[in-house]
């Protein structure tokens, strides 16, 4: 499982680094409210959006492989082959709260970043 942030909040969190100086040579940890697997990703983007959707676990090696086969830059494949080799080790469930800490609110749940988004998926 995993603590993903969306987007949206992300660039609310840079406009606030950026907005003052106060974050200069701060580094902060981004993370989301809800501790997540892909199966509830999967299952939360079928609720919202009305279709099947399906997550199919793959080992490190085979997401490597069709990511060479779909041109992706071999940057990318190894990055997410490293990702994926972690979470299935020891799992990257990381959480923190520097988001409540920047902005004094919570980031969104993914039902809630699905609903705004909704509109540009279809």
């Amino acid at each position: 499982k995993i603590t993903m942030i969306s987007a949206y909040d992300v660039v609310r969190a840079v406009i606030q680094c950026l907005s003052t100086d106060s974050h200069t040579e701060s580094d902060y940890v981004l993370t989301g409210p809800e501790s997540l697997s892909m199966y509830d990703v999967a299952n939360t983007l079928s609720s919202k959006l009305g279709i099947k959707i399906s997550y199919q676990d793959m080992l490190p090696e085979k997401l490597y492989e069709i990511m060479i086969g779909d041109e992706k830059p071999e940057w990318l494949a190894i990055a997410m082959k490293e990702i994926v080799e972690k979470d299935r080790a020891d799992g990257s469930n990381v959480s923190s709260n520097s988001f409540q800490s920047l902005l004094n609110s919570t980031p969104m749940t993914l039902e809630q970043f699905t609903e705004k988004s909704i509109a540009q998926w279809k």
